[in-house]
């Protein structure tokens, strides 16, 4: 018995050693299997982005990355730009003090991109514009189909045109999604929070919720592409849940089924409910005088008044239908105004 211990006790370190060195071997392995895995998905990466940007030229788009370099081993691809990278349109031009896009290697399909602040828009119709934001981050998921959903948020943006006072708020939020069930329909949530445009006068808070339908006649308007055929003629549907907008005691509430018609004028049909609270309506004596803001004020009251009873985040309020025809809108028999007709482009609103 001895003489079997000694032996078992010789043999075990070497197995015990042969062990620790297979180990070691594995994981040397795996790290340089992943190495390399990582660096082919980092130049795929790299190429999908020169296509991505040379497909957007074909468009009209053009992205120019200073400094661009790829980051991010070993877990993650991280896309960063400089200073100085700008996005040109067919309009205007945007220049961003930085850019960064970061994918999970295991995950390449959902990309987080953050942008540096400030941003300078250009355009030749209109002095330039420099926006800022605390932090700005847009999250795009895809799919097989192609893109699958977009979100954008920046907090406490502030819009200042040259010359003019400018515009702030505390949040601001966009969030598309394709609908997987039909295919050519986008969810859209808006959201804007404390917007505060003119000095004295309360923030405004806006959200809208809607299903934007014939999204691929959406997309070729915004890239300046005709739609022709049985798309164009249908227009663009617009199934709208929600378009709330609060500022001070003044509320509104809205929701209906809509049609941007070819020309770019509105069809439809919304109820509306609107609560005036005790101050009225808000920034008419700001465009107004004093003696017409009050005129205007009591004239919307009495057209309110007609109105059914009912109630807004509990409060008194009154509700009735609106009909909208060629952009005209109307209260029963009751002309109120016109909308614009909406310029979306060749496939929409512009000749």
């Amino acid at each position: 018995m001895a003489k079997d211990d000694q032996t078992a006790a010789k043999t075990a370190p070497p197995r015990t050693r042969r062990r620790f060195l297979l180990l070691g071997i594995a994981v040397v392995a795996v790290v340089m299997a992943w190495s390399v895995f990582w660096f082919i998905a980092a130049a795929y990466a790299e190429r999908t982005f020169d296509k991505v940007v040379d497909d957007a030229v074909a468009d009209g788009v053009a992205l120019d990355c200073v400094n661009r370099r790829i980051e991010g081993f070993p877990f993650r691809i991280e896309l960063h730009c400089a200073e100085g990278t700008s996005l040109t349109l067919p309009d205007a031009k945007v220049t961003l003090s930085g850019l960064s896009a970061v994918a999970l290697i295991y995950n390449p399909r959902h990309v987080i991109a953050g942008f540096g602040s400030p941003a300078v828009i250009s355009n030749t119709d209109f002095p330039e514009t420099q926006v800022e934001w605390e932090r700005a981050r847009a999250s795009v998921a895809y799919s097989g189909a192609g893109l699958e959903r977009f979100s954008l948020s920046i907090d406490n943006p502030a819009v200042a045109p040259e010359g003019l006072p400018p515009v702030t708020a505390t949040l601001a939020e966009m969030h598309l999604r394709t609908d997987p069930k039909t295919g050519d329909a986008v969810d859209v949530a808006l959201r804007l929070d404390g917007a505060e445009a003119v000095p004295g006068q309360p923030a405004v808070d806006f959200r809208t919720v809607a299903v934007v339908r014939n999204a691929p006649l959406l997309v070729a308007a915004l890239q300046g592409v005709p739609m022709l055929g049985q798309a164009a003629v249908a227009g663009l549907p617009i199934d709208l849940t929600q378009l709330s907008l609060a500022a001070g005691g003044t509320k509104l509430s809205a929701a209906g089924d809509l049609t941007v018609r070819p020309d770019g004028a509105l069809d439809g049909a919304v109820d509306l409910a609107v609560t005036t609270g005790e101050d009225g309506l808000p920034y008419l004596d700001v465009f107004l005088p004093p003696d017409q803001a009050d005129a205007l004020r009591g004239i919307v009251q009495s057209v309110l008044n007609f109105g059914r009873k009912t109630q807004l985040d509990g409060e008194p309020a009154r509700a009735f239908p609106l009909s909208i025809s060629s952009g005209r809108v109307s209260a029963g028999l009751f002309p109120i105004g016109r909308i614009p007709p909406i310029p979306l482009g060749p496939g929409l609103g512009m000749p």
